[in-house]
């Protein structure tokens, strides 16, 4: 079940939210390819009232060698690349921030707008 927290954070990370993740492989031949599908809320545990940022993104049908996530103030807040190309990559990401109790800081770490 959602709380109204979870609603209201979602809405403020979401809004201005139009491409999140990008492939960086080689840009001559590969330029950056925005998701599709792309995800970024905030969770709230019920028993203990922490919250954290999750990040969740599904690639196409070829796995991802590289994902990198910058936030609006131009910080990176992933940055995966696959230890060896010749292996496959990754397909499915999801990854969670710390959970401090202060729903502030965390909003401050992770501002509202445009992650690309």
């Amino acid at each position: 079940m959602k709380t109204p927290l979870q609603i209201l954070a979602m809405g403020t990370l979401l809004l201005g939210f139009q491409r999140w993740a990008h492939v960086d492989t080689d840009r001559a031949s590969n330029p950056p390819k925005p998701f599709a599908v792309a995800s970024v809320h905030f969770e709230q545990n019920a028993t203990d009232g922490d919250v954290e940022v999750v990040f969740e993104a599904k690639g196409g049908d070829e796995g991802l060698a590289k994902l990198t996530v910058v936030s609006p103030k131009d910080r990176t807040v992933v940055d995966f690349a696959a230890p060896d190309a010749s292996t496959l990559g990754m397909r499915q990401f999801r990854f969670e921030s710390p959970e401090p109790k202060d729903v502030n800081s965390l909003k401050a770490a992770y501002a509202e707008g445009e992650y690309s």
